[in-house]
């Protein structure tokens, strides 16, 4: 006989028809506890990542996040951004990584030109903060807008690409923390915490 699964991946034959039709199954939780699925992401370097798909929300596909291609989004309403530009962008979001256990927050790679990397801090995160020349904050406010290129999670979205793919809605890169590792790597005694 074949399980049926649902789309949770869940076998329908692990849940009674009770469980499987109540609101609590319906917003991913059984027994009471989220249920955690993992989903494979192909990235445009060919690597394929498995991401934390929060089944609450139901897909890790946030309303910020197109569905296709990319489009740019004004910083400072769903989040601000740090732009990098170079080999020093790809050198931070390696440390940010290893600093973070795998998981440092959204990082979008650009391909294109100097090659700048993003990282996606929460939302007025960046201003209050002094930043060395090599990171550029994007936010707004009085006077300044500012605008962040974001890819789709799949498809053609060059010469965008998810470095680090979103894990879950409120989940973006440690601010203090990159500002710290962008002071220590530029060889400052400035902790960046002002």
């Amino acid at each position: 006989m074949r399980s049926r699964s649902d789309s949770t991946g869940l076998n329908r034959s692990q849940l009674s028809p009770a469980e499987f039709d109540s609101p609590q199954r319906r917003l991913g939780l059984v027994n009471g506890s989220p249920t955690v699925l993992m989903r494979p992401w192909k990235t445009l370097a060919g690597r394929v990542e498995t991401v934390p798909v929060d089944t609450q929300i139901g897909e890790v596909n946030l309303d910020w996040i197109p569905l296709s291609g990319f489009h740019l989004r004004k910083a400072g309403v769903q989040f601000d951004a740090v732009r990098i530009e170079g080999e020093t962008g790809r050198c931070v979001a390696d440390l940010m990584e290893e600093l973070t256990g795998g998981d440092p927050g959204p990082i979008v790679a650009d391909a294109a030109g100097r090659r700048p990397v993003y990282f996606l801090v929460p939302p007025r995160s960046t201003s209050h903060r002094p930043w060395p020349e090599v990171a550029v904050p994007f936010n707004s406010g009085p006077g300044k807008v500012s605008y962040v290129p974001v890819p789709a999670l799949c498809g053609h979205t060059w010469p965008l690409s998810w470095r680090c793919v979103p894990s879950g809605p409120d989940r973006f890169v440690h601010t203090p923390l990159l500002n710290s590792v962008v002071w220590q790597l530029r060889g400052t005694s400035h902790s960046g915490d002002g």
